[in-house]
């Protein structure tokens, strides 16, 4: 009778179970960041690869393991003959990431690229400035970097009783079709102008923007070249609330064959962004100046001159001044 019981009891369960509602486990998603990637069989040291996975596609993530001090997961990909393996961690991300990236990407579009970079080494790259914000992913050493923006982020720390901030870039990356734009810390990052202009600031200056203008060709030294608007800053500065403290623009001389400035403005408290708009006599670009009671004002400067000869000159444009009407006094 006992085994009977026991019998009934086991069968009732089984049919309990087996009665219950499919329950789904919803599956991560996550995307191929690296242009190419082994999937293997195994986490083990010795492992056979299973197929190759381009940057792009869409995987699911089952189950996230560590072996031999090494990060993996295991993913499913494909729909109609799916296939299931193991890759290094570092070599998917969540799509949500990805997908916030991209609205980071398209809220900064219209941002003109201000200067451009690359990675001094292996960097984490933030969805929101700071250091203990949500990591997007981890950039390689000699990453290229699109720099549309700065800002400052207090660094928190119990210990230190004065208040310490960072400095930190909003970058669109130009060379991956996945990972589109995030954060970096901007202490991490080489500022990469062309060789051309790399010396004009001088010493004890670094640049902070540069733009291009009025393409020519020097005949002597057949090379086509570019004059440039540069902004840069001293680079023991502690006014880290700014961007720039100087305005710089330089054009070629064509018979020096090289560069002579055509406007120097020092002494300003400047934030990016640096705009740029070419007119059918000449260039006007506008920069934000900090005012005496530190609020922004974008002021603009006009470059007019001859293409032909690459002759420039630049300076401010004038402020339209109130219009006034004149004072009418009543006959006597």
């Amino acid at each position: 009778m006992l085994i009977i019981r026991l019998f009934i009891i086991i069968f009732t369960a089984l049919v309990f179970i087996s009665c219950q509602p499919n329950q789904t486990t919803e599956v991560e998603q996550g995307v191929v960041v690296v242009e190419k990637a082994e999937l293997r069989n195994s986490t083990g040291l010795v492992s056979a690869t299973i197929k190759e996975v381009k940057r792009g596609e869409l995987v699911d993530i089952l189950e996230r393991r560590t072996a031999n001090n090494q990060d993996f997961v295991h993913i499913r990909i494909g729909k109609d003959n799916p296939v299931e393996g193991w890759l290094e961690s570092h070599q998917i991300i969540k799509k949500d990431l990805v997908d916030d990236c991209e609205k980071l990407a398209t809220e900064w579009q219209d941002i003109p690229t201000q200067a451009v970079g690359k990675t001094k080494d292996k960097l984490k790259l933030r969805l929101t400035p700071g250091r203990d914000t949500e990591v997007a992913t981890v950039l390689a050493a000699g990453t290229k970097l699109e720099i549309v923006g700065r800002t400052r982020v207090e660094r928190k720390d119990e210990n230190d009783q004065e208040k310490k901030y960072d400095s930190w870039y909003k970058v669109r990356l130009t060379d991956n079709p996945v990972i589109k734009a995030g954060w970096v810390y901007a202490e991490s990052i080489e500022i990469t102008p062309p060789d051309l202009i790399l010396a004009l600031p001088g010493a004890g200056r670094r640049f902070v923007a540069w733009h291009s203008f009025g393409e020519f060709t020097d005949p002597e030294l057949n090379v086509t070249q570019n004059n440039y608007i540069i902004l840069d800053k001293y680079a023991y500065s502690k006014e880290s609330q700014i961007d720039f403290d100087r305005i710089y623009v330089v054009a070629w001389d064509l018979e020096t064959h090289g560069y002579k400035s055509i406007l120097i403005q020092s002494q300003v408290d400047g934030l990016y962004p640096l705009k740029v708009e070419s007119q059918s006599d000449g260039y006007l670009f506008t920069v934000n100046l900090l005012d005496k009671q530190s609020k922004p004002v974008a002021i603009r400067y006009k470059i007019t001159g001859d293409a032909t000869t690459n002759t420039w000159k630049a300076a401010k444009e004038a402020e339209a001044k109130p219009i006034t009407k004149p004072v009418v006094k009543p006959k006597k």
